[in-house]
């Protein structure tokens, strides 16, 4: 048998209401009801940020669509870092807090907040200083005559691939300062909210194919002459490409990207990651001694495992709930009226500010289900005289069901 349920919602400001609702067209005969009900003068109301989900596709797609070739030329004349800075920031940061957002609409927020937001992140210094860092103008930007024509547009494409990289994963790292949304809800002045932990998948899989597309240098990791420098090297060079790459393509609908990314950090400047990946002799058999095929795969095991063990610092999300007081108040009674003058008159006690079961285990059967037309009157006698959000369910069967 086939139920439904109907919610209708009221707002009880004094000590007496009367309301008719409309009950849906499909519903033939109610078989039960439940009610319950918030004392509002015992909410207090606080803002939360809710995080959006991250446009990555949307941002790559925008930025692609910028025309920033001749731009990418005059950048790549500039004599020294300091005059490409400022080129940049000049030439590109404009357009890009133009562009970037272009059919970009979150229902939760306005599009002009967005846009306040990015274009305050992209102001700041540290964006900049994150474009050119990791050798960025000594790698491509020459300060002698190019060999060729076609050597010079090698290096072009190669600036411009690298830019467009950093300005998406910088806005991914920062993701939490550009899209969200501030999230009201009421709580209880005496029973705050409360986090709850809750653990996620740990992705592996995804993991294990990122390190792979990686440009490591391994090369020059084997060919380091201490174990002490190679470690050295590790941290400067390979850390760098794991914090920026490692958690590409991986989303999770509970928790924004760049959380995470947060989390990793923490993770990789942790002394103990880099003991990890050089322990039980990986420096001497793999690499100094080449006892075996110098080859990424033994790093990419250790890398994986080691944040297989600290998955439970990463990958996980967190929740407000609100704790409602324990005991609950029957202050007020409610009255239903249904289908017209062969209606059936209740009068319940409404119980007050406590968790609700499932719906099916509040209602309250009839003895023998009630024919309706369309619609249910409510009347509440509110003797606290407080203000109360109070709700009503109707639960109704379809003809036939």
């Amino acid at each position: 048998m086939s139920y439904h349920y109907h919610t209708v919602k009221l707002r009880v400001a004094g000590d007496h209401i009367k309301s008719e609702h409309l009950l849906p067209a499909d519903c033939k005969q109610i078989t039960g009801m439940a009610y319950s009900a918030l004392s509002l003068s015992e909410l207090e109301s606080n803002t939360v940020p809710v995080s959006l989900t991250f446009p990555s596709t949307k941002l790559q797609e925008n930025l692609s669509n910028i025309d920033l070739e001749n731009k990418y030329d005059a950048l790549l004349s500039q004599s020294s870092e300091s005059t490409a800075r400022s080129y940049f920031k000049s030439n590109f940061v404009d357009l890009l807090k133009g562009a970037l957002l272009s059919g970009i609409v979150f229902t939760t927020v306005d599009q002009q907040v967005i846009a306040d937001r990015l274009s305050e992140l992209l102001n700041g210094t540290p964006f900049i200083d994150y474009i050119f860092e990791y050798d960025t103008f000594e790698r491509y930007i020459e300060k002698r005559p190019f060999s060729s024509t076609s050597y010079r547009e090698y290096q072009r494409i190669r600036l411009e691939i690298t830019i467009k990289e950093r300005v998406i994963s910088y806005l991914q790292r920062n993701s939490a300062r550009i899209f969200y949304y501030d999230k009201v809800i009421q709580s209880f002045p005496e029973s705050p909210m409360r986090q709850v932990i809750f653990p996620l998948v740990f992705p592996q899989s995804i993991l294990l194919e990122n390190l792979r597309a990686m440009d490591l240098p391994i090369d020059y990791l084997a060919n380091t002459q201490t174990e002490i420098s190679a470690q050295q090297y590790f941290q400067q060079k390979f850390i760098p490409c794991l914090e920026e790459k490692l958690f590409e393509h991986i989303n999770y609908r509970a928790i924004a990207n760049s959380e995470l990314q947060t989390r990793l950090q923490s993770i990789l400047k942790d002394p103990t990651f880099t003991a990890a990946i050089f322990d039980n002799d990986y420096y001497t058999n793999y690499l100094k001694y080449k006892k075996y095929p110098v080859s990424l795969a033994e790093m990419f095991n250790r890398i994986i495992f080691y944040l297989s063990k600290r998955k439970k610092d990463i990958f996980f999300y967190e929740r407000q709930y609100i704790d409602y007081p324990t005991q609950s108040g029957e202050q007020t009674l409610i009255t239903t009226l249904i289908n017209g003058n062969s209606f059936l008159l209740r009068d319940f006690p409404l119980p007050l500010n406590r968790r609700l079961k499932p719906i099916k285990k509040e209602i309250k059967p009839f003895a023998e289900p009630i024919m309706v037309n369309s619609s249910a009157t409510i009347l509440i006698k509110n003797k606290s005289g407080l203000p109360l959000d109070c709700y009503v369910y109707f639960q109704y069967q379809t003809e036939g069901a």
